[in-house]
């Protein structure tokens, strides 16, 4: 048995301690204190250890690590504001010690019981935009998904700790640590794993978002050990490095690449083509690296994840107010923290009844136009947001004791220090202030949204200029919400301030984190090795025009919309080309470079774009179709794998912790077919609900209506009244 005392329940499972906090948050576990880089007299070394007197290894004053960590973060502990074996966290004292008031539930459940509505979720349909060009009649319906919080805990039925062994009680019925290792390979996973909280957290610190480790394990057995993808081609007419199979990897990832296209050492990734294919950098956000030969017998590996994490000391006064580690969260602007909520204070303030002044000070206006507010410096503000406009000439269209919601924030340079209100069309000139008031929601011990699919769950309680019924250019399926994002980074970002450049987005981290151990349930797109017939049908799409090498899909009334474009290493054929072109009709092309709308092609993968000569007029009536789809979703081309072979993507807003905590769940799996579910060696188990969040497996019906006859506008579940439609 491999050295971890936390059992797998199986499945595609993750786990991220959600407590950190002792006395100050962060406690005996921050980087500076235990490095001694701000003090060599630290007390937290006796927080955790003896010298003389240890009951354990590692000289810890505890007879187990399990023991140890749940003195202060169990049931029982009261220097830690979170408590993972009933899945809560606790208003936090002055001295950031626990209080007896419940400031929400615990993101990812916990180890023994946790908060999860898990019997009665919800969900809401609206108009995501228009089905697949050119059926651009039909409006195509998507979901918003949510998952309530329980007034009490309820006994867990999966849990990366089994706190409570019970054979048979299908909270850890293996121990094998699925999906790790390369596509195609016989082990189905790491057998006979047994893990701890070390294994996944740095007691010590690290920077990291809950002190993750950068490779789950500890160093002498890494559970997370890298595992190297084979490069088989590269194309130095556009830069491009296909590998043998899922890459796994995201933008801005740091990767080491050993002789692929003449380079060795380390990069950034700067674009994802799909699955099996990226470009790289020198630099995050920089020029993709010109590829000098095409060389396809090297690798490429991600040796570590970091997960960003929130500023430990935002008032930098060595105070370190605790962190909010709640399902609680609002959209805010990436790059002002304040405009989210971090901070177990901040979730107090959110609420504009409880009688908390709002954390967000007066900020001046110094000058406002037909179309917007000028603050003197960074405003804090968020889209959402309530405010009181005071001073100056506002005080003519500012109601008395009636707050504005913002309704967008913008930039002039660096920070965001322009705003615009809902209701407000015309600005007077002139200076004053603006104070935040609060946030519009449900902000109580049993608000929040578990799912969290996207920030906030109903865009239109904050924002009434988005709706969940009407779609148009304005109006898009993610007008007024954002990605989960408890870390303030819900985006990657490659360009715009330079502040922000380089953040990768949360989601997208935790994913490939989760995906170190295990790596074959990440999935993105998967290369049509098989040849089959292309899944997205682009057929007889007319050709406006061609400039240089580029050719412009066209666009069609009444929406001005665009026909689908192919993508990149697909093969394309044309019709009623001109004779005397370049370009010949019914000839095999292959899609060597996209943009907005345009493509090149070229006779060989490798080969140089061609130019079409004469250019192509749109009175030609010069048309394309696909006839070889080179990529699509995991779910449509299979992957090189026996056991792991189709399976749900994974996306930013379809990341590993969308369905799953990481903790423990108390979803429960008692229809016949749920029960049913075997692991991936066949083998079946009694009640594992495998870290769902959803009974039955239900997770599936959060997202998806298979039969199509749900109409726009629709609310589904929230019967049993826990909580309302009112958000986050």
């Amino acid at each position: 048995m491999r050295r971890f005392s936390l059992l797998l329940a199986g499945g595609a499972l993750w786990l991220f301690l959600t407590a950190v906090p002792a006395l100050a948050d962060g406690g005996p576990h921050l980087t500076s204190v235990n490095s001694g880089t701000s003090t060599l007299t630290a007390d937290s070394c006796a927080g955790c250890h003896r010298a003389h007197t240890a009951q354990s290894e590692f000289l810890l004053k505890a007879a187990s690590e399990e023991l140890l960590c749940l003195s202060c973060h169990g049931d029982a502990g009261t220097l830690a504001t979170v408590n993972v074996e009933i899945g809560v966290q606790y208003v936090p004292a002055g001295d950031g010690t626990r209080t007896g008031t419940v400031l929400g539930a615990l993101r990812n459940g916990g180890f023994l019981s946790a908060r999860i509505d898990s019997s009665d979720p919800s969900r809401l349909s609206y108009i995501r935009g228009y089905e697949d060009s050119p059926f651009n009649t039909i409006y195509a319906i998507s979901t918003k998904p949510k998952v309530g919080v329980l007034g009490a805990s309820q006994a867990v039925n999966s849990a990366h700790i089994d706190l409570s062994p019970s054979a048979g009680d299908g909270i850890a019925d293996t121990g094998t640590m699925w999906g790790k290792g390369a596509a195609g390979s016989a082990s189905l996973g790491t057998p006979l794993v047994e893990l701890t909280c070390v294994e996944c957290h740095n007691p010590h610190g690290n920077g990291n978002f809950r002190i993750l480790r950068p490779v789950p394990g500890v160093e002498a057995d890494p559970l997370g050990q890298p595992i190297p993808v084979a490069v088989k081609a590269t194309y130095t007419n556009a830069d491009t490095i296909v590998t043998d199979g899922q890459h796994g990897l995201v933008m801005s990832d740091l990767v080491t690449l050993t002789n692929v296209g003449g380079l060795t050492g380390d990069y950034y990734v700067v674009t994802v083509t799909n699955g099996f294919t990226f470009k790289v950098a020198s630099s995050i956000g920089g020029t993709a690296l010109d590829l000098t030969n095409t060389t396809g017998t090297g690798t490429v590996i991600r040796s570590e994840v970091a997960v960003a994490d929130v500023d430990p000391d935002p008032d930098g006064d060595n105070s370190f107010p605790t962190k909010n580690y709640t399902v609680l969260q609002t959209k805010g602007s990436q790059g002002v923290d304040s405009t989210y909520l971090l901070y177990a204070r901040d979730v107090v303030a959110a609420d504009l009844g409880n009688g908390v002044a709002a954390d967000q000070p007066a900020v001046t206006i110094s000058s406002s136009t037909a179309t917007y507010f000028q603050t003197t410096g960074a405003h804090g503000l968020a889209v959402g947001d309530l405010v009181t406009v005071t001073g100056g000439p506002f005080g003519a269209f500012s109601p008395a004791g009636t707050p504005y919601t913002v309704a967008s924030v913008s930039s002039s340079g660096t920070v965001y220090d322009r705003f615009t209100l809902v209701g407000v069309t015309t600005a007077a000139t002139g200076s004053g202030t603006v104070v935040r008031e609060g946030i519009p929601g449900d902000y109580s011990a049993t608000g929040g949204d578990y799912f969290r699919r996207i920030v906030p769950w109903d865009a239109s309680l904050v924002n009434p200029s988005c709706s969940s019924i009407i779609f148009s250019t304005n109006n898009s399926a993610y007008c007024g919400t954002a990605n989960d994002a408890p870390n303030g980074r819900p985006a990657t970002i490659t360009s715009g301030p330079s502040a922000l450049i380089g953040q990768q987005a949360f989601l997208d981290q935790m994913s490939t984190w989760c995906s170190q151990c295990h790596s074959r349930y990440y999935s993105a797109s998967n290369e049509n090795v098989a040849g089959d017939p292309p899944i997205s049908v682009l057929s007889d799409i007319p050709v406006a025009s061609s400039s240089s090498a580029n050719i412009t899909v066209a666009t069609y009334a009444p929406t001005g919309s665009r026909y689908g474009s192919p993508s990149y290493g697909d093969k394309v054929t044309f019709a009623n080309v001109p004779g005397g072109n370049t370009l010949s009709n019914a000839t095999e092309y292959f899609v060597v470079a996209t943009g907005t709308g345009t493509f090149q092609v070229s006779l060989t993968m490798g080969g140089t774009s061609i130019t079409p000569t004469p250019a192509i007029a749109s009175g030609d009536g010069v048309t394309f179709t696909r006839v070889y789809q080179s990529s699509n979703s995991s779910w449509g081309y299979p992957r090189e794998d026996d056991t792991y072979k189709y399976q749900h993507s994974t996306a930013s807003n379809r990341a590993c912790t969308v369905c799953h905590v990481s903790h423990g769940s108390n979803a429960e799996m008692i229809g016949a077919d749920s029960l049913a579910v075997p692991y991936p060696d066949g083998t079946t188990t009694s009640t594992s609900s495998r870290l769902l969040k959803v009974n039955n497996r239900g997770t599936c019906q959060m997202c998806h209506d298979p039969t199509g006859t749900v109409a726009e506008g629709t609310y589904l579940g929230g019967t049993d009244g826990i909580w309302s439609t009112t958000v986050p």
